[in-house]
């Protein structure tokens, strides 16, 4: 007996063509719709064949229940129907209500002069087909997962098959989906629940706004993790290059990016030892300044009542404070 919440059809023209909602055109446009499109008539055992036997299409189930056979795809869930070997029924069940959602727009915190100039936005299928329109290869895939008891966040782990090592593949599915939470509302919060528990603040994990970087990153054969609602996407595993790398690189010369990377990474040691230097140098190496250098200094901090160590905290406190008044003081 057929379910009364199916809407059976035999032409799938005719249900195409009703289908204009916007995010199901983007469907439409970037072909995810287009393996799963069945007509009457057509032998049932390819069906069989191509999503259940071989299990060639990840992220796609075959199933039956009673005398349906359940095809549970990235776009909803399709049910057919045998009768003497031939597809006799087709039912979809595909969401396509809409939201309001914020379009496209330029990153604001990856910035560059050369290259695309468009960022992620919190709907996880127009990042999905952002990723789509970049990466024109069959072998990307895209597979969904809901996180959270009560939240029931959508999740999309993408890779290139045949790139991406099978077991880091494994590995994320598995820390992803056997997440035992409530609730998950940003990839910020996915990111501290998957990463590998440690004393150190090295990021094990990227997180960009830009589809061209994750794009880059899915060709070299990393996994990349779309929390819906949240404009940053999770680039793992993460290694040192890829914090002295930017976007940018690409669209210039060889010499101009190696040089900007050696500035960088001259850079980061200086953010991190240049405080302990000047510590160490001021208060237990004076020998090491030359002599009007020293007398400058000794001069400056004549009337300080406080330890240098004290003003360098001070001092990182202070720039702390700056920083973060910039970013939550309301603007005009």
């Amino acid at each position: 007996m057929i379910k009364a919440f199916l809407i059976v059809i035999t032409l799938i023209s005719l249900f195409a063509n009703n289908l204009l909602h916007a995010e199901t055109k983007t469907l439409n446009e970037n072909n995810v719709f287009e393996p799963f499109i069945f007509m009457i008539g057509m032998d049932f055992s390819n069906i069989q064949t191509k999503f259940n036997l071989e299990k060639k299409t990840p992220g796609v189930n075959f199933i039956k229940e009673s005398n349906w056979y359940i095809l549970k795809t990235p776009v909803g869930s399709i049910s057919l129907q045998e009768w003497r070997g031939k597809l006799h029924c087709v039912a979809y069940d595909i969401d396509v209500k809409g939201f309001k959602q914020r379009g496209v727009e330029t990153p604001n915190n990856e910035v560059i002069i050369k290259g695309p100039q468009e960022g992620f936005v919190e709907n996880i299928r127009t990042n999905t087909s952002l990723l789509r329109r970049i990466i024109n290869n069959e072998n990307l895939i895209i597979e969904s997962i809901e996180v959270g008891n009560l939240s029931k966040t959508k999740c999309c782990i993408c890779y290139m098959q045949d790139i991406a090592n099978a077991d880091l593949v494994a590995e994320v599915k598995y820390r992803v989906s056997n997440l035992k939470i409530d609730t998950l509302l940003s990839s910020g919060e996915l990111q501290q629940l998957i990463e590998d528990k440690n004393n150190y603040t090295i990021p094990q994990i990227i997180s960009t706004e830009r589809p061209d970087k994750a794009s880059k990153h899915l060709y070299s054969g990393k996994v990349v993790v779309i929390v819906n609602g949240n404009p940053y996407v999770l680039i793992m595993p993460a290694t040192f290059t890829d914090f002295i790398a930017s976007p940018e690189d690409s669209n210039l010369k060889f010499q101009f990016a190696n040089f900007s990377k050696i500035l960088r990474l001259i850079s980061i040691f200086i953010t991190l030892l240049l405080p302990g230097l000047y510590v160490a140098i001021s208060d237990f190496h004076q020998e090491l300044l030359p002599t009007e250098l020293l007398f400058s200094v000794i001069a400056s901090r004549e009337n300080v009542p406080f330890p240098i160590i004290f003003e360098i905290l001070l001092m990182e406190i202070s720039f702390e404070l700056i920083r973060e008044a910039g970013l939550r003081v309301p603007s005009p």
